[in-house]
Formats: structure tokens, sequence, C-alpha cells
């Protein structure tokens, strides 16, 4: 009886499962350890970025700054809620989304970069302008960052 009262409470109870998954990217092209370690301020040029990297997703002239983005999905949730004679179901993916951003000076030399996790508490504006001011000490992204 128990067998039974528990079979058809998971049958009619909404439920849900979170499971972590392997970081794939689904949007953008990521950049890899390997194309960070290549970078090096001073001596990296614009064009030599954009050899490697390709053009940047957003390219903002007034402070000369890069950004490459990419998200990848970092957990899933399988949902089915089921009730009379209807029942619904689906996946949620949990994403994390990241900014490459790179600085120029004046000889379009790479003047610095970071690699930031993106907070979805602070807007993308927010954030470059934040990163352009060098206010990112406690960051305009997560702690998840690389700065050079």
């Amino acid at each position: 009886m128990r067998f039974i009262a528990l079979l058809a409470l998971l049958f009619l109870a909404p439920s849900c499962l979170f499971i972590p998954v392997p970081e794939k990217c689904v949007s953008g092209e990521e950049v890899t350890p390997e194309e960070l370690s290549s970078i090096e301020p001073g001596k990296t040029t614009k064009s030599e970025i954009i050899e490697r990297l390709g053009n940047p997703d957003v390219l903002w002239l007034d402070e000369n700054i890069f950004a490459y983005n990419w998200k990848t999905v970092w957990a899933i949730m399988p949902w089915f809620v089921a009730g009379g004679y209807q029942a619904a179901g689906g996946i949620e993916e949990f994403t994390k989304d990241y900014v490459l951003l790179i600085q120029f000076d004046q000889n379009d030399s790479v003047a610095r970069f970071e690699r930031l996790k993106r907070s979805m508490f602070t807007s993308y504006g927010a954030m470059l302008k934040s990163w352009a001011n060098h206010d990112n000490e406690s960051g305009p992204g997560d702690k998840d960052s690389e700065r050079q």
C-alpha cells in the first residue's frame, strides 16, 4: 500500500530535478585559456587580436575596447507537472554569461584585458563603463575573472 501511495505521489505532485552538466558553449565563441595566454599587454596588437579571435561582438570606440561574449550551460532541470488528464513538462537550462574585455592603448596594442562572468544584476552598459573606469576591484562581473 505504501508503494502505491508513493507512486501516486510521484505522478501527481509537481516535481523537478536539478542536474549539473559539464559546461558547454551554447552561444558565441568561447575564448579558451590557451587563447587568453597568448595575449600580452604592450605587445599584442589590435590586428593580432582580430586575427586570433575574429571581429569583436561589441566595439566601444570612445574607450578603444573590444568585447567578446559567450554563454555556457552548466546545469539542466527537467520538470513535469501532471493533474487530472493533463500534463506538462520541459527542460530548463541554467546558463552563465561570459565576456572578454580588451582595452587598447593609443598605439593599438593591448593595454589590459579581463575575462569576466557577467552578473545578471548589472546591465551590460554599466559593466562596460565600470570596467573602462577601472572600477572593477569589487567587480562588474562575478569573482570568476582573469585579469591582466
